[in-house]
């Protein structure tokens, strides 16, 4: 039976990465919303940071839901096959 931690470690590192960027899109979000930075070009320049990371973290989750999805279909063919 093949070694899929390399995967599983993959998976969890892309899930991780999501979530400190979505974490770091929610707090630009928060000082946006709290008028701290008053700034228009600084406004405009986090806004545009936030979006990027949001998207980021959105990309990186649907990611690793397709590469766990992949894995499980490989591992079920796997399986099937060693019988």
């Amino acid at each position: 039976m093949p070694d899929f931690d390399f995967l599983l470690t993959d998976i969890k590192r892309q899930k991780q990465i999501a979530e400190e960027a979505l974490a770091k899109a929610e707090e630009i979000g928060r000082l946006l919303k709290e008028g701290s930075i008053t700034d228009t070009n600084a406004q405009k320049a986090l806004q545009e940071s936030k979006e990027s990371l949001l998207s980021l973290a959105s990309s990186l989750a649907r990611n690793a839901n397709a590469t766990t999805d992949s894995a499980n279909t490989v591992l079920e063919i796997v399986k099937r096959s060693s019988y």
